[in-house]
């Protein structure tokens, strides 16, 4: 199943993304459509990434996740993780400007352009970026096992 979300606003109420049902009817295609927990996995990373909440980055990314930068450094779950306790990567705003997210089965992306803010090693850096990001389903939790991210211009 494929959804785009491109149209909708960053913080768009789930009744925006659902049809016009009955709520009892919402709640069931809520639990079918597995597409709604990726979105909301996605947003809680977002949410995490905000806070340098390092509890839910270490429950929402794979203990073997790989990350490429824009310069094509490649960096571990522990490599993020530090970056964060330490303070040498600050965000202090990431605003989605589009979201799609796609699922199949067990496994999902999510492709995201967002503006963003930091304090990285000391710098201030702003850039509007373009994150690619695969999930898997484990346990019923998605988490995040391969990443990307480039600049967009």
């Amino acid at each position: 199943m494929r959804q785009s979300l491109n149209s909708l606003p960053a913080k768009a109420p789930i009744e925006a993304v659902l049809p016009r049902a009955n709520p009892v009817v919402l709640l069931r295609r809520a639990a079918e459509d597995r597409w709604v927990d990726l979105l909301t996995a996605e947003r809680q990373l977002q949410a995490a990434q905000r806070a340098a909440d390092i509890e839910s980055l270490d429950a929402l990314l794979h203990p073997k996740v790989v990350g490429a930068g824009p310069d094509g450094t490649v960096f571990t779950k522990e490599d993020d993780l530090a970056s964060y306790r330490s303070g040498a990567l600050r965000i202090t705003s990431l605003v989605e400007e589009s979201l799609d997210v796609q699922e199949d089965g067990q496994t999902g992306v999510t492709r995201m352009v967002a503006a963003v803010d930091a304090v990285q090693g000391g710098a201030a850096v702003s850039a509007r970026l373009r994150y690619t990001r695969l999930w898997v389903r484990e346990d019923g939790n998605w988490r995040v096992l391969a990443a990307t991210f480039v600049p967009v211009f």
